[in-house]
């Protein structure tokens, strides 16, 4: 097996302009089922995890778990969109901080929907970690998704010429 030369794909730079030209809809969904699934079976650290499996970015939801677990992944998809519209076009490092930072307003007016419009009470600590959390996880998950992978520089030059499997063997046994 042969194998290529870094020389012959392109830089690490131009994957990540690649990468900032449009949103990835792919790495989105994947990157926030993963940080969302995360965030509900441990919504507030593995050390305040009372509310596994029955919270909604970390608000407690008693003990309706379907419902939870609905409210949860509907409130981390639209989350992810807003996150992602946010920072596919930043650098790498700036996209992920601006992702975390994004987790106070979000929980912002997670606490005006759910507390003062709905009257749901929860701690607020771990409402804002799970918050803060899911930002960071969906940064960091979405902009390594989101890198596409590299191309060759010198176009298609396998497909122009034969390929080692097509071409006929040039003798006897063994060569």
């Amino acid at each position: 097996m042969k194998m290529e030369k870094r020389e012959n794909f392109e830089s690490f730079e131009e994957q990540e302009r690649r990468a900032q030209q449009e949103l990835n809809v792919g790495a989105l969904i994947k990157a926030t089922l993963l940080a969302g699934i995360v965030i509900f079976a441990v919504p507030a650290g593995p050390w305040m995890s009372q509310e596994s499996m029955v919270n909604v970015m970390g608000r407690g939801m008693g003990n309706q778990a379907v419902i939870a677990f609905v409210g949860h992944f509907a409130v981390a998809f639209l989350y992810a969109w807003i996150i992602a519209v946010c920072i596919y076009r930043l650098p790498l490092g700036a996209g992920v901080g601006f992702g975390a930072l994004l987790a106070l307003p979000l929980w912002a007016v997670n606490y005006a929907v759910f507390v003062a419009g709905a009257g749901l009470q929860a701690n607020e600590v771990h409402a804002a970690i799970a918050h803060f959390m899911f930002c960071l996880f969906f940064s960091v998950a979405y902009r390594g998704l989101a890198v596409p992978r590299p191309r060759r520089k010198d176009g298609d030059a396998q497909a122009s010429g034969p390929s080692r499997r097509t071409q006929a063997p040039a003798g006897g046994l063994g060569t």
